[in-house]
């Protein structure tokens, strides 16, 4: 697929990409290189776009494998930005495919999420022995992740994806054995409160996406649709960050047709967390995710 500029994008939202990009360049930097200086990766394409790039951490071959998409508005962060947030996992044997995607404004939804079908694809094609994976992302990532599990697991759903991936089928990926979503965007209305959320939502998808019903092609939240199916889902949000009100809609909705769901609020944390593998909070979320893992392997 070609990358076009989400129409529609106002100055305001060009300054605000800008802004966020800039600010957080450095940062990014220093954590990849933290990262990648503690637990050694290798890199891999799995498309011809530059962003289709995965990491991979090697693990325990036992261990359902983890893979992971990395948030930032779906127009910010790579791969290298989140490794930092990886360590535990890595320390505890589990295999990491972590996922880089092409970014908005200059590729627009659903441009990030073929993609990430594409490398879950890619990921099935080149290690036939991984017969399932958990689905992980935080914040963007978050979004993206229960969008692709639930998709996958909802096939007459994933079907409206042919016009992008010709014949696409739940077989052409591993078992989702959960979707594992963090401070993330599951409706649209709670995350279109304020100036910066609809600035990001326009980035991402163009103005339409900020009506209050839209078209097939613009479900970009999970609660845009009717599921019948889901997966083991563990969802996660600091108490001080506004995009846990979200994570509550979305654990009230997917209750009803989820057989094992769990909500964490972390009563310290901000949005971002994951990537602060020292704080209290982020250690005791991971800790959680592991044992959430744990009670799924032995079910």
């Amino acid at each position: 697929m070609e990358s076009q500029e989400t129409p529609g994008l106002r100055f305001r939202d060009r300054l605000t990409r800008a802004t966020f990009r800039k600010g957080l360049s450095l940062l990014m930097r220093n954590r990849a290189y933290v990262s990648n200086k503690h637990f050694p990766s290798t890199e891999h394409s799995y498309g011809e776009h530059q962003q289709q790039q995965l990491q991979i951490f090697t693990g325990n071959k036992e261990k359902t494998p983890i893979v992971f998409i990395h948030g930032g508005g779906w127009f910010f962060g790579s791969m290298q930005s989140v490794a930092i947030g990886h360590g535990h996992f890595i320390q505890e044997g589990y295999p990491i495919f972590n996922i880089n995607y092409p970014l908005a404004p200059e590729n627009p939804f659903p441009q990030g999420l073929i993609s990430c079908f594409k490398s879950l694809m890619w990921i099935k094609k080149q290690n036939p022995e991984i017969k399932k994976v958990h689905l992980v992302g935080d914040s963007a990532g978050g979004n993206l992740a229960a969008m692709m599990g639930l998709l996958i697991s909802n096939p007459e759903l994933l079907a409206t994806y042919e016009k992008y991936i010709p014949n696409i089928n739940a077989d052409d990926f591993p078992k989702i054995t959960s979707i594992v979503s963090m401070y993330a965007v599951f409706d649209r209305p709670s995350f279109s409160e304020d100036f910066v959320s609809r600035s990001i939502f326009r980035m991402y998808a163009g103005d339409k996406c900020m009506e209050e019903s839209v078209p097939d092609e613009l479900r970009i939240t999970p609660l845009d649709y009717t599921w019948k199916n889901c997966p083991p889902m563990f969802l996660a949000a600091g108490k001080f960050d506004p995009l846990a009100k979200s994570s509550k809609i979305a654990a009230s909705y997917f209750q009803d047709i989820c057989n094992n769901l769990v909500l964490k609020i972390y009563p310290r944390a901000v949005h971002g967390f994951y990537e602060t593998p020292k704080w209290k909070d982020s250690i005791k979320m991971k800790k959680d995710i592991v044992t959430f893992f744990d009670s799924l392997s032995t079910a």
